[in-house]
C-alpha cells in the first residue's frame, strides 16, 4: 500500500511516477499483460502526465550534469595542482631563490588552498566546473522529484525548516561559498574573516549533504530505495562524513610541539638582496612588494609529522568531495525517473492542433 501523498500532489494526481502509471497495475487482463490507458492528447490527464514526466526527467538530467562537472572540478584541480607542485621548478625556491631547507616541495593543506588563486589555470578550471555543478544541482530540485530521495513534505528540521528545502539549497549554496570566497593564506582581519566564511561554506557543502543523506537513509519513512542502492549510498554517505571529520581534525590539531611546519615571514631588504645575488631578480621584486605590503612569503616548507598531517588533511577533503559526488551519481543511477519516457507530442489544450492561424492569436 502506498503512503499518503502531499495534499498538492494528491489534488493533481501525481506523486509516485504519475497516476497513469499507478492505474496500469489495475488494468491487468486475464492473460497477465498490462494495457496502457489511452487518453486524448489534450486532456487534463495527458497534460499533467506530460508535465510530471518532463519535471522528473529534467531533475535527473540536471543532477547528472552537476555530478559530472563536480567530479571534473575535483579531479582536474587535483591533477593541475600536483603538476604545479612537483613539475614547476620555480615553485621549489624560497624567498632567497634557493631550494627549501627542508628539501620538500610545498604541499597545500587542502584543495581550497590549491585553487585559491582564480588567476591561475587551476583556479580558473575549479571555478568554472564547480559553478556549473552547483547551479545544475540547485536547479534540478531532485529532492522534490526523485522517489529515491523524496522524504515527504511534512518532515521539518532546524526550527521548523522543511527538510526538502534544506537538502535542495544547503549543498549547492555551500559549494558556491567555497568557490566565490577563496581561501586566503594571509592572517590579517579581512582575510581571516573571508577564510572563516570559506570554511563555513565547506562545512555546509560536505556536512550538510552528508547529514541530509544520512537522515534520508536511516529515518525517512516514505522514500523508495532499493536494497542494493541503500548499501551503496550508505557506504558513500559514511565515507563523506568520516572524511569530512578527518579534514576538520587533521587540519585543526594543536601542532605547537610537532615538527616541522611551514615557515612564513615578511621579507626584508637582506632577503631581496640575497635573491638578486642568487640570480633571481623576479623573486627579489616580489620580496620588495611583499615587504611594502607587509605580506608574509614562504621561507621553508613543512616536513616530518606536520607534512603527514597536511597530506591527510588534503586527501580527507578530496575523499569527502568525491564521496559526495559519487553519492549523487548513485542517486541518479538508481532513480526510476531516469528511464521515464516523454511522448512524441506536446499535449495541447483540448487536443487542439499546434498550427494556429494568425487570426487565432488576435485578442
Amino acid at each position: 500500500m502506498l503512503p499518503d501523498r502531499a495534499p498538492s500532489r494528491e489534488r493533481l494526481g501525481v506523486g509516485y511516477g504519475s497516476r497513469l502509471e499507478l492505474e496500469q497495475a489495475q488494468l491487468q487482463s486475464d492473460e497477465g499483460q498490462h494495457e496502457r490507458p489511452k487518453f486524448v492528447l489534450g486532456s487534463v490527464h495527458a497534460r499533467l502526465d506530460y508535465a510530471e514526466h518532463v519535471a522528473r526527467r529534467r531533475a535527473t538530467s540536471m543532477l547528472c550534469l552537476g555530478s559530472v562537472f563536480g567530479f571534473l572540478g575535483f579531479i582536474v584541480a587535483a591533477l593541475l595542482g600536483m603538476y604545479h607542485t612537483y613539475a614547476a621548478s620555480s615553485h621549489d625556491l624560497n624567498l632567497h631563490g634557493e631550494p627549501f631547507p627542508s628539501g620538500e616541495s610545498y604541499w597545500p593543506q587542502s584543495v581550497s588552498e590549491m585553487v585559491q588563486d582564480p588567476r591561475t589555470p587551476t583556479g580558473k578550471v575549479w571555478m568554472c566546473f564547480q559553478v556549473i555543478a552547483a547551479i545544475s544541482i540547485w536547479l534540478s530540485w531532485y529532492p522534490w522529484e526523485l522517489r529515491n530521495v523524496y522524504v515527504g513534505g511534512e518532515v521539518k528540521l532546524l526550527w521548523c525548516v522543511p527538510f526538502l528545502h534544506l537538502r535542495t539549497f544547503v549543498p549547492p549554496v555551500g559549494m558556491l561559498m567555497v568557490v566565490f570566497v577563496p581561501l586566503s593564506l594571509q592572517s590579517d582581519f579581512g582575510n581571516t574573516f573571508a577564510t572563516a566564511i570559506h570554511l563555513i561554506g565547506a562545512g555546509v557543502m560536505l556536512g550538510g549533504y552528508g547529514l541530509c543523506e544520512a537522515y534520508t537513509l536511516a529515518f525517512a519513512e516514505y522514500v523508495k530505495i532499493q536494497a542494493k542502492e541503500r548499501i551503496i549510498r550508505t557506504i558513500l554517505c559514511v565515507c563523506c562524513l568520516l572524511n569530512g571529520l578527518g579534514f576538520l581534525v587533521f587540519g585543526h590539531l594543536p601542532t605547537g610541539h610537532l615538527c616541522c611546519g611551514d615557515v612564513w615571514r615578511v621579507p626584508t631588504e637582506e632577503d631581496a638582496k640575497l635573491a638578486r645575488t642568487n640570480g633571481y631578480p623576479g623573486i627579489a621584486v616580489m620580496n620588495e612588494l611583499a615587504m611594502a605590503q607587509n605580506v608574509a612569503r614562504l621561507y621553508d616548507t613543512a616536513s616530518g609529522t606536520l607534512l603527514v598531517f597536511k597530506y591527510l588533511t588534503y586527501w580527507c577533503e578530496v575523499g569527502a568531495g568525491f564521496s559526495m559526488i559519487a553519492s549523487m551519481i548513485a542517486i541518479w543511477l538508481f532513480a526510476p525517473e531516469r528511464t521515464m519516457e516523454v511522448g512524441n507530442e506536446i499535449p495541447e489544450k483540448d487536443g487542439e492542433d499546434s498550427d494556429y492561424e494568425d487570426s487565432d492569436l488576435e485578442p
